[in-house]
């Protein structure tokens, strides 16, 4: 079992993060169930209401999307 990190989660869903690739390779290397805390769901809300221009209905498709997302394995 492994804790996910609001930063890896938001490099892995912006291909545009500088982080991007390295957040793919360290979820894809990590077996077992991953987690979020509370927290981190909270923060996601937070980042995402203060860097995008989206109703409250969107920032909340994007954080379920950011939690969802499969992580593709190669």
């Amino acid at each position: 079992m492994s804790y996910i990190d609001t930063d890896v989660l938001i490099a892995y869903i912006d291909s545009d993060d500088a982080l991007y690739n390295d957040a793919i390779e360290l979820l894809s290397k990590i077996s077992g169930d991953k987690y979020v805390s509370d927290l981190t769901i909270v923060k996601l809300y937070s980042v995402f209401s203060r860097t995008m221009n989206l109703s409250d209905i969107e920032i909340n498709a994007l954080v379920k999307y950011t939690l969802r997302k499969p992580v593709c394995r190669e």
